[in-house]
């Protein structure tokens, strides 16, 4: 009696649908994946334009608080006189850069947002709180510095451009002297 064949192997129905299955769960793994690597270097780059913030405000307003003169002031830039030397912020899209004369300064000639600076802007007070025009401002008359900065980061041909970081601040000049009369 001969023996009953056993056919092994897949029909070509089998075969099709597990093939689309597979194609389906690899197209779903490779969907996270890059949702996963997008968001996680969103937040890398969102963590880089926070501490570059950080930085800056920090820098600007240690120089704020112990500049006693204000050598020249305008909207893009400032002038400080600060122990040891003059501290000079100068903003022209997309950098701000910092020039120091103080012999001990770390961050003598910087750029402090890498090219990430997309808006920056001095505003200038007086003793009162009034604002000094653009353009009017008297250095003997300022008091009060404010800054304006917007910082981003991140590119948006790959998906991983962070929103717009606007940051603001006012920093009373500590060590300035306060004008005759005021």
């Amino acid at each position: 009696m001969p023996r009953p064949r056993h056919n092994r192997g897949f029909t070509l129905v089998e075969a099709l649908v597990a093939s689309t299955l597979s194609a389906m769960l690899m197209l779903a793994i490779l969907s996270s994946y890059i949702f996963l690597g997008r968001n996680l270097t969103r937040l890398a780059n969102l963590q880089i334009v926070e501490a570059k913030s950080r930085i800056a405000l920090g820098l600007l307003a240690r120089d704020f608080q112990r500049a006693s003169a204000v050598g020249s002031a305008t909207s893009a830039g400032v002038t400080l006189t600060v122990p040891g030397g003059t501290v000079t912020y100068t903003y022209t899209y997309p950098t701000l850069t910092r020039v120091s004369t103080v012999a001990s300064d770390s961050f003598a000639n910087a750029d402090l947002f890498g090219g990430d600076c997309t808006a920056f802007s001095f505003s200038y007070y007086s003793t009162t709180g009034a604002t000094a025009l653009s353009g009017t401002v008297v250095p003997l008359s300022v008091k009060r510095i404010g800054v304006s900065f917007t910082v981003e980061g991140g590119t948006t041909a790959v998906g991983t451009w962070v929103s717009r970081q606007t940051v603001s601040s006012r920093v009373l000049l500590r060590n300035k002297a306060l004008p005759t009369g005021s």
